[in-house]
């Protein structure tokens, strides 16, 4: 149900808040790699909870939960621009090569947990109301 699919996303950042807690320390001056990884690694941890969370918010009834789960989108897209952004900077290029966090995660790309940048359905829904409005 989604109840239990809502559990897995909030166990997911529950992980993902010890992750970079774990992470602050990381320094890319010393180990570049290591710090690569470990933002890829974020940034599809990330994917994937969104991805749940979509499937929850687009399939609820309870307006009160509706809402929860809508702040809870909207931080984690905010989450996932902040970490695409870092690792943008950190690595001086706009595109990064993720197949070993993927291959790690035991991921992949045209899997139904889809590893693609996402653009959530309500955004898709709200822009194509006020086109067509």
């Amino acid at each position: 149900t989604y109840n239990q699919l809502w559990l897995q996303a909030q166990n997911a950042l529950n992980d993902i808040l010890e992750l970079e807690s774990a992470g602050s320390t990381l320094d890319i001056t010393k180990d570049a790699a290591a710090f690569s990884r470990y933002q890829n690694n974020l940034y599809i941890k990330y994917i994937r909870i969104f991805r749940k969370l979509e499937i929850v918010h687009d399939q609820i009834a309870h307006p009160q939960k509706w809402k929860v789960v809508e702040m809870l989108l909207e931080g984690v897209m905010g989450r996932i621009i902040e970490v695409r952004r870092e690792m943008v900077d950190k690595g001086l290029s706009e595109f990064h090569f993720m197949d070993d966090v993927i291959q790690d995660l035991k991921l992949t790309p045209v899997r139904k947990e889809r590893v693609t940048p996402p653009l959530p359905l309500c955004v898709c829904v709200s822009v194509y109301v006020s086109v067509c409005v």
